[in-house]
């Protein structure tokens, strides 16, 4: 039988040792202390002391003293007295730790029935099952205010600093605990801002190498928030280049404020394309640059009209680093394979073809991509049956992985109910990301995909 994780160890650690000295004292007390060293007839009790040198017999009851086992030498004298001490410290002793055992086997929460400053030193425990386990059982208090404010702080404040340990994987238990807290009225302002500052963490990818002539293409990077499990929070980034190789100066605001939405199960990416410095550009040599980046992020924990003042604020100076090449050096390879293209083909799905409902000519495209057997990088094109065609926003898959796209692009004329979906290998589309050094180089075209249009409102 294992232990419910709940289940307080120290009082079997601690009445055990009462139990052993209460049973020594009970041994004693019942077998006594010798009061003489007379033989004496264990079948009846009979001292035989004067016995006739030679009887084989006890004189009172007649049994048989060959056997050796037959005499007891000495009479002994119980202590009750003693022995009721031993039993007094062995009944309680064993009737607790039998109390914890079954309902260590009943699946009882004792933590429910432990003081606070007990379920608190749990929650700092090594051991997972103990430690989530005991912070269950502090969301349960603090929900239901069953803490002091002192107690809500210390809590808090282990949380905070749970957080802000980077090298530890976070638990949204304790995001769960500090926002309960939040909702409760218990958490003080400074405490609600500091979990604000130390929820996103920022990290600044490059493309590894870029030609002379391109863009150098940058995605800042947003890691899973350090909050609890089923929050959602929202921050604007300004985002603007530092002193770097290759940038100029003037060239400093990438673009305006990028809205983000994050929480404790989901990471997402800003992309910029930076454009160097024709001057500094010509005058520099190929090899390693590097890219600087300064983020000022201000967190909300819902968005409004108008947004009021931010609950925290946060700066992140963000750094990478890029390879210069030649503008004809082969940065991303073609794979011409035509073997693989019907696979490719059942890895895409076109879940849904719409044109926007508020009639300004814009098409949403919802595209399902599953495990395809080579990188992908495709311009979406549709075309009517009169050869017309509209581009639209392109899209690209590493092999193997799988994603959700959703597209789409201007089509102003388009007024066929199918068009012919068109997915063509595309370059460019491979170059703007950071990871793509390669992409199948075969067109895959889905035949008449419906066109669903928004119905007309009706007039009352």
């Amino acid at each position: 039988m294992s232990l419910h994780p709940t289940t307080p160890l120290w009082p079997i650690l601690l009445f055990l040792p009462i139990v052993l000295i209460g049973l020594m004292l009970l041994v004693r007390g019942l077998r006594g202390f010798a009061i003489d060293d007379h033989p004496i007839c264990r079948a009846c009790g009979f001292d035989l002391f004067g016995r006739p040198q030679g009887a084989t017999v006890c004189s009172e009851c007649g049994a048989g003293l060959a056997n050796p086992d037959a005499i007891q030498i000495g009479r002994r004298r119980r202590r009750p007295v003693l022995a009721g001490v031993g039993g007094l410290l062995i009944l309680p002793s064993l009737l607790l730790i039998g109390m914890i055992v079954w309902g260590a086997s009943g699946n009882v929460n004792w933590l429910q029935y432990e003081p606070a400053w007990y379920v608190l030193h749990e929650c700092k425990s090594s051991d997972a099952l103990t430690r989530d386990a005991a912070l269950d059982e502090m969301f349960a208090r603090v929900t239901a205010g069953a803490l002091a404010k002192e107690q809500v702080n210390e809590l808090c404040d282990l949380g905070l600093a749970a957080q802000a340990d980077l090298k530890t994987t976070w638990l949204t238990k304790w995001g769960d605990l500090i926002e309960a807290a939040q909702k409760g009225g218990r958490l003080s302002p400074e405490r609600w801002q500091k979990y604000f500052a130390n929820m996103m963490q920022y990290t600044l990818v490059t493309r590894p190498e870029t030609r002379r002539g391109d863009d150098v293409v940058a995605r800042i990077v947003e890691q899973t928030a350090r909050c609890g499990e089923r929050s959602s929070f929202n921050a604007w980034i300004d985002t603007t280049l530092l002193p770097s190789d290759l940038v100029s100066s003037e060239n400093t605001q990438l673009r305006g404020r990028d809205g983000s939405t994050f929480s404790a199960h989901g990471s997402g990416s800003i992309g910029h394309e930076i454009k160097l410095d024709p001057k500094l550009l010509a005058a520099a040599p190929d090899g390693e640059k590097t890219l600087r980046v300064r983020l000022k992020v201000d967190f909300y924990d819902h968005w409004t009209n108008g947004l009021p003042p931010a609950l925290a604020s946060k700066t992140y100076d963000l750094q990478s680093t890029w390879k210069l090449v030649p503008a004809d050096a082969p940065t991303v390879k073609a794979i011409d394979d035509p073997g693989v293209r019907d696979a490719v083909q059942k890895a895409i799905s076109i879940r849904r073809l719409e044109l926007r409902p508020n009639g300004d000519e814009y098409v949403n495209m919802s595209i399902e991509l599953h495990e395809p057997p080579v990188p992908l990088a495709y311009k979406v094109i549709l075309r009517a049956a009169n050869g017309r065609e509209w581009p639209v926003n392109g899209i690209y898959i590493q092999k193997n992985s799988r994603t959700s796209w959703g597209t789409g692009g201007s089509v102003k004329g388009l007024a066929a109910d199918k068009v012919d979906v068109i997915f063509r290998p595309d370059e460019r589309t491979a170059l703007n990301t950071t990871d793509m050094h390669e992409y199948y180089n075969e067109e895959v075209v889905f035949k008449d995909v419906a066109v669903i249009r928004p119905t007309p409102a009706t007039k009352r």
